[in-house]
């Protein structure tokens, strides 16, 4: 998360920032998610397994969606539910994502002229 310190009231490392109104004031949060009904891995279905930061412990594949965290968890895909010993090798990657907005009571903010949102976040690739 590159705007991990304007995150609005979020504790879990699931939400991202969106920056600063011009007073200083967190807008609010977005959520990343894979949708795994539009990823595949080598054309095929795609599960969502999430694990430690150090890859040692892995969660069952799902077909739901997940949320990306930004407290350095892993995402992988394995080739079938259930399977909760880490991604599988993959050649070919398509990974559908979804954002999901919140913004902060619209009281706490100061809201005399336009309120650019600034969210952003890297994505990185890591090879096991």
């Amino acid at each position: 998360d590159n705007r991990g310190d304007s995150v609005f009231e979020s504790s879990s490392g699931t939400y991202y920032g969106l920056g600063y109104t011009s007073a200083g004031e967190r807008i609010g949060a977005h959520v990343l998610r894979i949708v795994p009904a539009r990823s595949s891995i080598d054309g095929k279905p795609a599960f969502v397994t999430l694990g430690s930061a150090d890859a040692s412990r892995w969660l069952p594949a799902e077909g739901n969606p997940r949320s990306l965290r930004a407290n350095g968890q892993l995402a992988g895909f394995a080739a079938e539910s259930g399977v909760s010993t880490g991604p599988v090798p993959i050649k070919s990657a398509v990974v559908g994502l979804s954002s999901s907005l919140v913004i902060a009571p619209t009281s706490g903010l100061t809201l005399t002229s336009e309120v650019p949102m600034d969210g952003s976040a890297t994505l990185e690739l890591t090879y096991l």
